[in-house]
């Protein structure tokens, strides 16, 4: 494993990049703010699902992939995954760049291609470069010294310099890392179709999602985006909602708050305050 995971990749890395003791100093001291590096890497993962979520902003758009964003949108992603990384770890910003680390100024670079832009403040800068794969649910995160030998010479338009993913001065935190999938591109076209068919309503596409998705765990956020609707989460609990409607066919919606017992009962037993489940026990092995 190529990245900070592996016991042996810190004394590799320096070998090969002697002068890069700060980017490994940096990656150590984002990882102390928490418990562990899989800590670390988990609360990332979160930032980086949240800000792709916040700007396809499916709720509101009826989108669901970044294929359906328009190419300005891209941009923002990385200013969305500024904000809340800042937010996350509790770090300042810095006078010149995103971030301040221990008295360093740190750029955050973020790319759902396969290379980074690097802008002519960030030359000889650390920079935090983060790259997203929505359609997988993976990705990279690593820290560099943007200095000229390690970008291209060429530039664009913006006067910006290049890095890409195979670049050996990075100091990858972490590699390929899962992180919580986008739920609608992971599902068939068929469902997807009817989940987000404009012609019914925010309560029936609940029930679409409920009867379409047996067992599987969906937050509030899901919820959400498929009742496009006020009060959405009125079309999943009782009282005349998905819970009450969907018991006639043995479809049992359970809350990770307030069904702890029953989810217990059906072998479900990690999901969170926010999480929801329709229980199909005729499906269950």
């Amino acid at each position: 494993m190529s990245d900070m995971r592996c016991n042996d990749y810190i004394d590799n890395f320096l070998t090969n990049n002697p002068d890069s003791q700060k980017c490994v100093e940096v990656g150590k001291i984002l990882i102390g703010k928490l418990d562990s590096l899989d800590e670390f890497l988990k609360q990332t993962g979160s930032v980086l699902r949240r800000s792709v979520d916040e700007v396809i902003d499916m709720p509101r758009t009826q989108r669901y992939s970044l294929d359906q964003i328009e190419k300005t949108e891209k941009t923002y992603i990385g200013t969305k995954v500024e904000i809340l990384f800042r937010h996350q770890f509790k770090l300042v910003k810095g006078d010149k760049l995103d971030l301040r680390v221990a008295g360093e100024e740190v750029d955050i670079k973020n790319t759902i291609g396969t290379s980074w832009m690097i802008p002519q403040e960030a030359v000889n800068e650390l920079c935090l470069l983060i790259k997203i794969d929505d359609k997988k649910g993976r990705f990279n995160v690593g820290i560099v010294y943007c200095d000229l030998r390690n970008l291209t010479t060429g530039k664009n338009r913006d006067q910006k310099r290049s890095i890409s993913s195979g670049n050996r001065a990075i100091f990858w935190i972490g590699k390929n890392v899962p992180m919580q999938k986008n739920f609608f591109e992971s599902m068939s076209p068929d469902i997807c179709l009817q989940l987000t068919d404009v012609k019914a309503s925010g309560a029936e596409r609940v029930r679409r999602l409920c009867r379409l998705l047996p067992n599987v765990v969906f937050n509030r956020y899901i919820i959400e985006c498929v009742a496009q609707q006020k009060d959405p989460m009125k079309r999943v609990r009782g009282n005349g909602g998905a819970r009450d409607k969907l018991r006639s066919e043995d479809i049992h919606i359970l809350s990770g708050t307030y069904d702890q017992e029953k989810l217990h009962e059906y072998g479900f037993d990690n999901l969170e305050a926010d999480d929801w489940i329709a229980v199909h026990p005729k499906l269950l092995t």
